[in-house]
């Protein structure tokens, strides 16, 4: 479902960064976590956020992403295997970075 980007309720808390985009995620006080992904449609390339899951910890959020990353790439044909699974293990490094203290 597409939503207005500033749709999101102002008692949520915006989590984004740069080495995740185009996603970021909410987190409600009353229901958890939303991972949403920023997308332009139309002829006037008009802003939309779209919902990807509704997830109960944080973790789960960063591992949705990982997967909708390597699979939202410019790249959409690799030509081996470990083409693929080198692309992955990139994507989950800079997200594993992400959150260590």
């Amino acid at each position: 479902m597409l939503r207005k980007p500033d749709s999101i309720p102002a008692s949520d808390v915006l989590i984004e960064d740069t080495l995740i985009e185009p996603y970021f995620i909410t987190k409600s006080p009353t229901t958890g976590y939303t991972v949403y992904e920023r997308i332009q449609t139309g002829k006037d390339k008009k802003q939309y956020i779209k919902t990807i899951g509704y997830f109960t910890n944080f973790a789960g959020c960063l591992r949705v992403i990982a997967k909708e990353l390597i699979n939202h790439k410019d790249k959409s044909h690799y030509t081996t295997i470990k083409e693929y699974i080198q692309a992955y293990n990139d994507i989950e490094s800079r997200i594993t970075s992400l959150t260590e203290v």
